[in-house]
């Protein structure tokens, strides 16, 4: 099968499946959350997969070699993945994060007033 070798601070994964399929890595960088994940399915859409991803750090550095190889890492799920649940509280407390960083540089570069917020 044709697949991906990634490289990362957890180890080394084969992402592939042996019928005809889509692979793929993602990575989510949010204010309030930042990962990765491996994950694929058939090309039916049947069956969806999904490799052990992780959290990502500043300076986290990955090697992905596209490879052939007969045999892909296991799977922590074959029968579907679904993305997690991120709570109304996440969310708000990410933008409010956000927003108090955009007006601490906005402040300091001039363009707001201290007390126009």
């Amino acid at each position: 099968m044709i697949g991906f070798i990634v490289k990362s601070k957890n180890g080394i994964c084969r992402v592939g499946i042996p019928v005809e399929s889509v692979v793929d890595m993602v990575a989510n960088v949010l204010a309030y959350r930042q990962n990765w994940i491996l994950g694929g399915m058939e090309r039916s859409g049947e069956k969806h997969f999904a490799w052990p991803g992780g959290d990502l750090e500043v300076g986290d550095e990955f090697e992905i070699e596209i490879a052939e190889f007969d045999e892909a890492s296991e799977p922590i799920d074959q029968t579907g993945w679904t993305p997690p649940v991120i709570d109304e509280a996440e969310i708000l407390e990410g933008q409010l994060i956000r927003y108090r960083e955009l007006k601490r540089v906005l402040t300091a570069e001039g363009f707001l007033k201290e007390e126009s917020l």
